[in-house]
């Protein structure tokens, strides 16, 4: 019988730590996704002098093209926080996932300011999802008593990889 107790102890701490180590799994990921979300926001400023010669901008068309990201993020925010609340959060992370990298195809591969700005709502409609899909994973995966030292976690190590990443990205757009 004392077997059988402690059988199921063990089974009970190594289905513990295998879902400790899943949370971790997830939460890293959320943070590519918001890492991802950082690049395609801050790419138009270290494309600028390109953007405006590709579609012969002046600094308002330009300002205006990087703001349709911001435009839409904006726009989002209150449908995003219903939505994670309602649906699931890993599909609504890879549908937001897939919008940013349509969108980034579109804007990659338009030809004209339009479709430009089009993919740059796309991406700003999918980056809306990051952070409070993010936060809605950790309250899913992790104690409540830990969410702020997670949450910080996960702040300090996109600006980490969004600042990496820019530098990154400038050297790619210059040569």
């Amino acid at each position: 019988m004392e077997n059988n107790q402690d059988l199921n102890q063990l089974n009970q701490l190594n289905q513990l730590n295998k879902k400790k180590h899943y949370a971790w799994f997830v939460f890293i990921l959320s943070c590519c996704f918001v890492i991802f979300k950082y690049v395609l926001e801050i790419s138009p400023s270290v494309m600028v002098k390109d953007l405006m010669l590709e579609f012969n901008l002046d600094g308002l068309h330009m300002g205006n093209l990087a703001a349709c990201y911001f435009y839409a993020y904006f726009l989002m925010q209150i449908p995003v926080g219903l939505l994670v609340d309602r649906f699931s959060t890993r599909k609504i992370m890879f549908c937001a996932i897939l919008l940013c990298s349509l969108g980034s195809f579109i804007f990659a591969s338009s030809r004209v300011f339009y479709m430009a700005a089009i993919g740059r709502l796309i991406i700003g409609i999918g980056g809306a999802f990051s952070m409070v899909g993010t936060m809605k994973l950790i309250t899913l995966w992790f104690d409540r008593k830990k969410f702020a030292l997670i949450f910080g976690l996960m702040l300090a190590a996109t600006m980490i990889g969004a600042i990496f990443c820019q530098a990154r990205l400038s050297a790619l757009v210059d040569k």
